[in-house]
């Protein structure tokens, strides 16, 4: 997370989900007391893991959803930012708010599928009508910012400069990221990737930016909670589809999506870099996510990148959490980030 107002946002709101901790806990231990201490005393950490815990995105607790800010501010910690100055709304981080950009870009990708040569045919005219549909949305205003500050996006953004640079040189030790073995089956060069986003304002905000820095030079698919099943079942299709090794114009295919809608339970091993863009609830989820693309029988080796902020209260907690079978002892104590 970079150092200096954004960081500052963020400690005002862990500072705000400390204070609606201690009150509930205080509350609790006073009510504990005056019952003549029946039962179970109270702890502040097994108040903050239930308040965390059962509150939810719907919530109009202040604290919680201060909590909820911090959730999505992960991936883009400038989030938290914009929120506390009141350029963004709480409910635009929400999914129903996002659906109606999403879906607007998933219905311009559609057409943009070339049945006859299986692929995504980027003209200008494509470009321009998604560059007008992404210039709606809440976040487009701020996509300077966004970008700038996250260290998580220029990280994803140089491993597709990677993969897009294998299509034509060999790996080498100077690349400074993981050897990917060997060439696809299909014999083509070209390798595809997955990245995972925990919110679905994540993966928006993911795609927005990866079109406008990467316009024609990749495929995008996209899988967001707007779309039916119907409507996913051919995008997870077009990632496995081979590649003609002979095709020299044939481009990387880029999925952006959350691990609730693609992290199980589909075969997308024609891609062998998975990106984890946030932690996950649990490890269960993430391995699940990451074994999208490590499947028995798979030549490529699997590149699978996990990234977390240091200083983000919800991602450490969360790997915290997994990391310490007892779950009532395994939260962060809120106050550390304030």
């Amino acid at each position: 997370m970079p150092v200096g107002v954004i960081r500052d946002e963020h400690r005002a709101l862990a500072a705000r989900v400390n204070s609606w901790v201690e009150h509930l806990y205080q509350q609790r231990l006073l009510d504990w007391d005056a019952a003549g201490q029946q039962g179970q005393e109270p702890t502040r950490n097994g108040t903050q893991q239930e308040l965390l815990n059962t509150q939810g995105p719907g919530t109009t607790v202040a604290g919680a959803r201060a909590y909820e800010t911090i959730k999505r501010s992960a991936c883009f910690p400038a989030i938290a930012r914009l929120y506390q100055m009141g350029l963004i709304g709480y409910d635009d981080l929400l999914t129903e708010a996002v659906k109606e950009d999403a879906n607007g870009a998933t219905a311009i990708l559609s057409k943009s599928f070339n049945e006859q040569t299986q692929r995504q045919e980027i003209t200008p005219a494509f470009q321009n009508e998604m560059s007008n549909a992404i210039s709606y949305s809440q976040f487009w205003m701020h996509e300077a910012e966004l970008r700038r500050t996250s260290p998580k996006y220029q990280q994803l953004v140089q491993y597709i400069n990677h993969i897009i640079d294998l299509k034509t040189n060999d790996w080498t030790a100077a690349s400074n990221l993981p050897n990917p073995g060997s060439l696809p089956k299909d014999g083509s060069r070209v390798r595809n990737m997955i990245v995972f986003a925990d919110s679905q304002v994540s993966a928006w905000i993911l795609f927005m930016l990866l079109f406008t820095d990467f316009g024609p030079r990749v495929e995008y698919l996209y899988i967001h909670s707007g779309q039916s099943v119907a409507e996913r079942a051919p995008v997870y299709q077009r990632m496995q589809s081979p590649v003609n090794p002979a095709d020299t114009n044939a481009l990387n295919k880029i999925m952006i999506s959350t691990y609730e809608l693609s992290g199980k339970g589909h075969n997308l091993q024609r891609a062998n870099y998975c990106i984890l863009m946030e932690v996950p609830i649990s490890t269960d989820v993430l391995r699940q996510a990451a074994g999208r693309v490590d499947r028995q029988g798979e030549d490529m080796t699997p590149i699978i990148v996990k990234l977390w902020d240091g200083e983000n209260f919800c991602e450490v907690n969360r790997i915290n959490r997994s990391r310490n079978v007892d779950a009532l002892t395994a939260d962060v104590d809120i106050s550390e980030f304030v």
